[in-house]
């Protein structure tokens, strides 16, 4: 992956659509790129910098119309001259024009080859153009699922992390000189780089930080984790009416006709919760069978594994019928369906009806108060941590304690007794935050990083 090459690749989402774009990076690319291409207006050689510029790609015995911009290095996104073609998205002809970039660059004597997955974003980060927090944001941004996961991707992409492990490294940095300062005059009893009383001061604000940013952390595999809501009943109790009227749109569909909903029919939804916004998969499965519906057994077993997978059963029952048996099963919510049809009878449970909008607003809030230790959401300055960046931290926390169990117990004294233990404790949280975001991590775990990105990022 790491390699001088100049990497092409489609850089839009896969599949057809008006137009699609396909990235060049690497040294020598953006002069042979302009000298190939062929621009709309002969006098426009070489390409102009950072402005589209109308060429055609010649591609055999015919030329496709592009839009071509050039950004030259270091200052583009890769730190290397950057081209960017945008084409008629057509997916065949993408890789066409893929093919012919990195022939054409060959001829050209520039070695290139086609991008590995993560590759461009790889040598931003190499190029320091980017933070490895912040790469991991974006890796996250393009797989999130929910509004919880974006924001989150949002947050890492914005860098706050790694300025925080920045500056407090460039702390520790300054506090290990000073103990390794006082090593070098230990022979010298007039000479205090710095006493264990100043050195504890600097380490406890550290070790505070790191304690709020874990305090303050969200796991990823939490936000992924998005609860189910299924709703359950007998056929025609009003399950799908209830789920387009929760989610606001037309999303099951709704007849007379008991036995309309076969198969699972999943939306996610944001309901507004006591702390915060909370997300969840709103899920209506097949009613409940009877012998004058017979449905497949497949069925069945599909609206079975969800309510077993579910975190909240929603059991629907229609106000002109006779309410469900009490279960003790603390996930069923009783929701009393079609309540315009009868008067209040008492019964326990949520009385809703979706043909006049009413019940609605308070079975969301009901909902979201049942999910609020187990939905994720995501506010202020609190960040969702891969399990390598919280690993990291808490390796710093760990080293930082230790150093100040060593500080501590000679806080009364001149100087320290052991500065030996503590500048290795000290190089130890140095390093755990270095790999937090970067600095030192071997090609392994760069790999690993980069390697879940999509081809063309």
């Amino acid at each position: 992956m790491l390699d001088q090459a100049a990497i092409v690749a489609v850089s839009s989402p896969p599949g057809a659509s008006v137009r699609g774009l396909v990235r060049v990076s690497g040294v020598g690319a953006a002069s042979a790129m302009s000298a190939a291409l062929q621009p709309r207006d002969a006098s426009a050689r070489p390409l102009p910098p950072r402005s589209p510029a109308a060429v055609r790609v010649p591609l055999g015995g015919c030329s496709v119309p592009a839009l071509a911009t050039v950004f030259p290095g270091p200052g583009s996104a890769t730190g290397e001259d950057v081209v960017e073609l945008l084409l008629p998205g057509q997916p065949d002809l993408l890789e066409r024009v893929v093919d012919w970039i990195v022939s054409m660059l060959r001829s050209r004597a520039v070695p290139a080859r086609r991008a590995a997955a993560g590759e461009f974003m790889a040598r931003a980060f190499l190029n320091g153009r980017i933070e490895l927090t912040a790469a991991e944001g974006v890796a996250a941004a393009i797989a999130a699922r929910t509004d919880a996961e974006l924001r989150a991707a949002h947050l890492l992409m914005d860098g706050a992390l790694a300025v925080e492990a920045r500056t407090l490294t460039a702390s520790l940095t300054e506090g290990l000189a000073l103990v390794e300062a006082g090593i070098d005059f230990t022979d010298q009893e007039d000479v205090v780089a710095v006493t264990p009383a100043e050195l504890l001061g600097r380490l406890d604000g550290v070790r505070s930080t790191l304690r709020r940013r874990l305090d303050r952390a969200i796991g990823l595999e939490r936000l992924q984790a998005v609860p189910w809501v299924v709703l359950a009943g007998r056929a025609n109790a009003g399950k799908s009416t209830l789920l387009n009227a929760l989610v606001g749109h037309e999303r099951a569909v709704v007849s007379a006709v008991a036995g309309t909903t076969r198969d699972a029919v999943a939306e996610p939804v944001t309901l507004a919760g006591p702390h915060g916004a909370v997300e969840a998969l709103l899920v209506d499965v097949a009613g409940e069978d009877d012998e004058t519906l017979g449905l497949n057994p497949l069925m069945q077993a599909a609206a079975a594994s969800a309510q077993a997978r579910a975190s909240i059963v929603l059991r629907c029952s229609p106000a002109d019928e006779p309410p469900p048996s009490p279960s003790a099963d603390a996930r069923i919510l009783d929701v009393c369906t079609k309540s315009d049809l009868a008067p209040n009878d008492g019964r326990p449970g949520t009385r809703v009806s979706a043909a006049r909008n009413e019940g609605l607003d308070v079975l969301r809030r009901t909902i979201a108060l049942h999910l609020a230790d187990e939905g994720a959401t995501v506010q202020g300055d609190a960040v969702a941590l891969s399990a390598r960046q919280e690993s990291a931290l808490r390796d710093a926390s760990a080293r930082v304690d230790e150093a100040i169990a060593l500080v501590d117990r000679q806080q009364s004294e001149r100087t320290l007794s052991d500065p030996e233990l503590v500048a290795a404790a000290l190089r130890g949280t140095i390093d755990a935050l270095e790999a937090l975001i970067g600095r030192v991590d071997p090609d392994e775990v760069l790999g690993l990083v980069f390697g879940r990105f999509c081809v063309g990022k």
